[in-house]
């Protein structure tokens, strides 16, 4: 690929459980579209793809407990996954003016990171994550939603009750203290690496901000990124 040819916007949607990842994901692209611009989405894992289904088989136990399964083994996993469909990512930003993901690199580093407790331990692993997958498509601009546990296992309850679950089926779901680790991990990490981070909590209700106004905040990032 020439250096001259445009290359597309890539905005890469992260938050935990619950935090409106996919529901941000499709009003950013219906307004992108309103104004005109080529847009393609990233959705990961990819569960009917085989890669993406050692993904399903890990966060439904198959291959053990949070406790059993390394780390490095889980992100690879994913890593997989991902670049199974390095071609179309490349390809992808070429032929769009925005790729939008529902989240992306940073999920891996942030969940598996998140396992260790050792500071040391945990950068060598985030150092080697990154070095894995720095051939793939790299974002222009990370978002990350922040809302408190309380209300990612509230909406998490939501979903389950509209879905007909009984039982959260994720092993990462199904621990919110691991959760809470995760979200500390994406929260440090992060602000380590410049991502635009939302608060979506009112807090004066206690409860999550709408829909809509944390789509206008989302909306607001972008134009920034339009406008750099």
């Amino acid at each position: 690929m020439s250096i001259a040819e445009p290359l597309a916007k890539f905005i890469v949607i992260e938050g935990i459980d619950g935090s409106g990842k996919a529901t941000q994901v499709e009003l950013l692209q219906r307004y992108l579209k309103s104004i005109g611009k080529n847009v393609s989405i990233l959705d990961y894992p990819a569960y009917h793809t085989p890669f993406g289904k050692l993904v399903r088989n890990y966060l439904n136990g198959e291959y053990g407990s949070l406790d059993d399964v390394p780390p490095e083994v889980a992100s690879l996993l994913y890593a997989l996954d991902r670049y199974q469909f390095i071609d179309e990512h490349f390809k992808a930003s070429k032929d769009n003016d925005y790729i939008l993901a529902n989240r992306y690199i940073q999920s891996n580093i942030s969940f598996q990171g998140a396992k260790f407790s050792d500071p040391k331990k945990r950068k060598e692993f985030i150092d080697w994550m990154v070095r894995v997958e720095e051939r793939n498509l790299q974002p222009d601009l990370v978002i990350f939603l922040d809302v408190q546990m309380e209300q990612s296992d509230k909406n998490l309850n939501k979903r389950n009750l509209k879905e007909g679950r009984k039982n959260k089926n994720d092993i990462h779901e199904g621990d919110m203290s691991y959760m809470d680790k995760v979200r500390q991990m994406y929260l440090e990490y992060g602000k380590a690496n410049g991502w635009v981070i939302l608060d979506c909590m009112d807090h004066h209700t206690k409860e999550m901000k709408g829909i809509l106004e944390i789509q206008e905040m989302i909306i607001d990032t972008i134009k920034t990124l339009h406008s750099s």
